[in-house]
């Protein structure tokens, strides 16, 4: 009799043991395979509704908080001279005078994002947006390089340099305009404005010209 109660002791006690091993298993496998939400879960989950209202004010907040953003960048480099002399009848060559000055630059330009025309048509699901003409936010110009050729009595201004180079910014500008450079700002602006406003994918964004000269 006493063999048999053993007997069941011992199957008892395996059993037991064998649950709390399943259980440990389960335990150790819901722990290893848990993980907490990410940032893309959680993105997905706010931009679930699609259904977003956009209002002149909310547009303008948007817009606003960007400012004034240079939206394309232009570099250049090159050179500039100067030749001069005192317009003697004889002897003029020695008076010549020869400047040279080379140098790179760049130039940003971009819109006033605070300065765009918003209307928002509700029932038709537009966003009219009247952009401004693109602006030259900088030009900024380096010398790289300084040489003069000065014959006996020929002379050279303190601020030719200076001349030269403002020369050279406004040639440089005007080359600039010339290969796209305000057209190429305004195109990047109304892509940052799209992904701006990418939360409104239901609405269709219809951008106007204030002034069209200038393309």
């Amino acid at each position: 009799m006493k063999t048999i109660n053993n007997l069941k002791l011992w199957i008892f006690l395996y059993a037991t043991s064998a649950i709390l091993l399943i259980e440990l298993v389960v335990l150790v496998y819901a722990i290893a395979t848990f993980r907490l939400p990410t940032a893309k879960d959680l993105l997905i989950k706010d931009t679930s509704n699609t259904n977003v209202e956009a209002t002149n004010t909310i547009i303008h907040r948007k817009l606003e908080s960007i400012g004034e953003l240079a939206t394309y960048k232009y570099t250049y480099d090159g050179y500039i001279t100067q030749e001069a002399d005192r317009g003697w009848e004889y002897l003029n060559f020695l008076t010549e005078s020869n400047v040279q000055v080379d140098y790179k630059g760049t130039i940003r330009a971009g819109i006033p994002f605070n300065d765009i025309g918003i209307d928002v048509d509700e029932n038709k699901k537009i966003i009219y947006l009247e952009m401004p003409k693109p602006v030259i936010l900088s030009n900024e110009i380096d010398v790289t390089r300084y040489s003069e050729e000065v014959s006996f009595f020929g002379s050279v201004s303190g601020d030719t340099a200076n001349t030269l180079t403002d020369a050279a910014k406004e040639d440089e500008l005007s080359e600039a305009i010339n290969q796209g450079l305000l057209r190429n700002a305004d195109e990047n602006a109304r892509k940052i404005i799209g992904n701006l406003l990418s939360a409104f994918d239901d609405y269709e964004i219809i951008y106007i010209d204030r002034d069209q000269e200038w393309r």
